[in-house]
Protein backbone atom coordinates (compact mmCIF):
# COMPACT_ATOMS: atom_id res chain seq x y z
CA UNK A 1 0.00 0.00 0.00
CA UNK A 2 1.01 3.54 -1.13
CA UNK A 3 1.92 5.66 2.17
CA UNK A 4 1.17 9.23 1.44
CA UNK A 5 3.12 11.92 2.46
CA UNK A 6 1.96 15.74 1.91
CA UNK A 7 5.27 18.11 2.35
CA UNK A 8 4.12 21.68 2.36
CA UNK A 9 6.83 24.42 1.95
CA UNK A 10 6.97 27.90 0.93
CA UNK A 11 10.27 26.80 -1.44
CA UNK A 12 8.52 24.71 -3.77
CA UNK A 13 12.22 23.16 -5.31
CA UNK A 14 13.45 23.14 -2.09
CA UNK A 15 10.05 20.66 -1.35
CA UNK A 16 10.40 18.90 -4.82
CA UNK A 17 13.88 17.76 -4.00
CA UNK A 18 12.85 16.62 -0.58
CA UNK A 19 10.27 14.61 -2.11
CA UNK A 20 12.53 12.86 -4.65
CA UNK A 21 15.44 11.86 -2.07
CA UNK A 22 12.30 10.50 0.15
CA UNK A 23 10.90 8.90 -2.70
CA UNK A 24 14.60 7.29 -3.78
CA UNK A 25 14.79 6.41 -0.02
CA UNK A 26 11.04 4.83 0.28
CA UNK A 27 9.42 4.00 -3.45
CA UNK A 28 6.68 2.53 -1.16
CA UNK A 29 6.32 6.47 0.07
CA UNK A 30 4.10 8.94 -2.26
CA UNK A 31 5.35 12.53 -1.83
CA UNK A 32 2.38 15.42 -2.52
CA UNK A 33 4.10 19.12 -2.66
CA UNK A 34 2.50 21.94 -2.06
CA UNK A 35 4.01 25.53 -1.41
CA UNK A 36 0.49 27.51 -0.12
CA UNK A 37 -1.89 26.46 2.68
CA UNK A 38 -4.95 26.74 0.08
CA UNK A 39 -3.39 24.08 -2.06
CA UNK A 40 -2.43 21.81 0.65
CA UNK A 41 -6.33 22.28 2.38
CA UNK A 42 -7.51 21.34 -1.10
CA UNK A 43 -4.86 18.55 -1.57
CA UNK A 44 -5.94 17.24 2.09
CA UNK A 45 -9.36 17.01 1.15
CA UNK A 46 -8.59 14.83 -1.84
CA UNK A 47 -6.06 12.45 -0.97
CA UNK A 48 -6.71 12.35 2.54
CA UNK A 49 -2.81 12.22 3.63
CA UNK A 50 -1.20 9.55 6.15
CA UNK A 51 0.87 12.18 7.15
CA UNK A 52 2.01 15.38 7.03
CA UNK A 53 5.63 17.59 7.23
CA UNK A 54 4.77 21.32 7.51
CA UNK A 55 7.29 24.54 7.33
CA UNK A 56 6.29 27.12 9.52
CA UNK A 57 6.37 30.36 7.91
CA UNK A 58 3.99 29.66 5.12
CA UNK A 59 3.34 32.69 2.76
CA UNK A 60 -0.23 32.69 2.83
CA UNK A 61 -1.00 31.59 6.39
CA UNK A 62 0.51 29.70 9.51
CA UNK A 63 1.74 25.61 9.58
CA UNK A 64 0.41 25.63 13.25
CA UNK A 65 -3.16 26.55 11.86
CA UNK A 66 -3.07 24.42 9.37
CA UNK A 67 -1.63 21.60 11.75
CA UNK A 68 -4.89 22.30 13.56
CA UNK A 69 -7.51 22.46 10.85
CA UNK A 70 -5.58 19.34 9.65
CA UNK A 71 -6.23 17.40 13.09
CA UNK A 72 -9.93 18.56 14.03
CA UNK A 73 -10.65 16.61 10.41
CA UNK A 74 -8.34 13.47 11.29
CA UNK A 75 -6.99 13.54 14.63
CA UNK A 76 -4.64 10.64 14.52
CA UNK A 77 -2.52 12.40 11.21
CA UNK A 78 0.87 12.38 12.10
CA UNK A 79 2.33 15.67 11.46
CA UNK A 80 5.91 17.06 11.48
CA UNK A 81 6.62 21.00 11.62
CA UNK A 82 10.05 21.92 10.28
CA UNK A 83 10.74 25.78 12.26
CA UNK A 84 13.97 27.87 11.44
CA UNK A 85 14.45 28.01 15.23
CA UNK A 86 13.66 26.49 18.61
CA UNK A 87 11.29 29.25 20.24
CA UNK A 88 8.90 28.34 23.05
CA UNK A 89 6.15 29.76 21.91
CA UNK A 90 6.49 27.33 18.69
CA UNK A 91 7.15 24.34 21.00
CA UNK A 92 4.04 25.04 22.75
CA UNK A 93 1.96 25.49 19.49
CA UNK A 94 3.16 22.01 18.42
CA UNK A 95 2.44 20.65 21.46
CA UNK A 96 -1.38 22.31 21.64
CA UNK A 97 -2.09 21.05 18.31
CA UNK A 98 -0.21 17.38 18.93
CA UNK A 99 2.80 17.60 16.52
CA UNK A 100 5.01 14.36 16.71
CA UNK A 101 8.17 16.70 15.94
CA UNK A 102 9.29 19.99 15.81
CA UNK A 103 12.30 19.57 13.96
CA UNK A 104 14.71 22.51 12.54
CA UNK A 105 14.10 23.68 8.80
CA UNK A 106 17.75 22.01 7.49
CA UNK A 107 17.59 18.75 8.89
CA UNK A 108 18.77 16.30 6.76
CA UNK A 109 16.44 14.31 4.63
CA UNK A 110 17.14 10.71 6.47
CA UNK A 111 16.03 12.08 9.93
CA UNK A 112 12.80 13.58 8.99
CA UNK A 113 12.39 9.88 7.19
CA UNK A 114 13.16 8.03 10.51
CA UNK A 115 10.57 10.74 12.19
CA UNK A 116 7.91 9.89 9.51
CA UNK A 117 8.61 6.16 10.32
CA UNK A 118 7.76 6.65 13.97
CA UNK A 119 5.31 9.09 13.65
CA UNK A 120 3.15 6.44 11.35
CA UNK A 121 4.21 3.62 13.69
CA UNK A 122 3.13 5.80 16.42
CA UNK A 123 -0.24 7.08 14.53
CA UNK A 124 -1.35 3.28 13.46
CA UNK A 125 -0.48 1.83 17.17
CA UNK A 126 -2.87 4.56 18.63
CA UNK A 127 -5.66 3.95 15.73
CA UNK A 128 -5.63 0.66 16.80
CA UNK A 129 -6.23 0.91 20.63
CA UNK A 130 -8.65 3.65 19.54
CA UNK A 131 -10.56 1.53 17.07
CA UNK A 132 -10.86 -0.67 20.22
CA UNK A 133 -13.20 1.59 22.42
CA UNK A 134 -16.60 2.51 21.78
CA UNK A 135 -16.55 6.10 21.62
CA UNK A 136 -13.74 8.37 19.72
CA UNK A 137 -13.43 11.23 19.56
CA UNK A 138 -10.81 14.21 18.97
CA UNK A 139 -9.85 14.34 23.03
CA UNK A 140 -9.19 11.02 22.67
CA UNK A 141 -5.65 11.93 21.94
CA UNK A 142 -4.56 13.88 24.07
CA UNK A 143 -2.82 11.33 26.47
CA UNK A 144 0.22 12.39 28.93
CA UNK A 145 2.35 10.32 26.55
CA UNK A 146 0.94 12.73 23.46
CA UNK A 147 3.21 13.95 20.65
CA UNK A 148 5.37 16.23 20.29
CA UNK A 149 6.91 16.27 24.04
CA UNK A 150 10.24 16.94 23.82
CA UNK A 151 11.88 20.09 23.14
CA UNK A 152 13.93 19.74 20.24
CA UNK A 153 12.97 16.42 18.32
CA UNK A 154 10.35 14.13 20.32
CA UNK A 155 11.45 10.67 18.36
CA UNK A 156 15.77 11.18 18.22
CA UNK A 157 15.32 12.37 21.80
CA UNK A 158 13.94 9.22 23.23
CA UNK A 159 17.27 7.17 21.71
CA UNK A 160 20.22 10.10 21.42
CA UNK A 161 18.71 12.84 24.47
CA UNK A 162 20.76 15.81 22.39
CA UNK A 163 19.29 19.51 20.61
CA UNK A 164 19.22 18.47 17.08
CA UNK A 165 18.50 22.32 16.69
CA UNK A 166 22.34 23.12 18.61
CA UNK A 167 23.96 20.20 15.94
CA UNK A 168 22.63 21.68 12.54
CA UNK A 169 23.22 25.31 13.58
CA UNK A 170 26.56 24.14 14.15
CA UNK A 171 27.12 22.54 11.22
CA UNK A 172 28.04 19.19 12.86
CA UNK A 173 26.84 16.23 10.92
CA UNK A 174 24.04 14.18 12.78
Amino acid sequence: MMTRVLLVDGNRPHAERTAKVIGQIKPDWRCLVVDTCRESRNLFNAFGPDAAVLKADLRDGDAFELMHDFKVVKPELPVIVMVPDNSQSRLEKARENEAFALLPARVPVGLLILDLEMALEAAKSRLNEVNGAKEVSAASWKKPHALATLPANRAIALYQPFDIFSLVQSGKSV
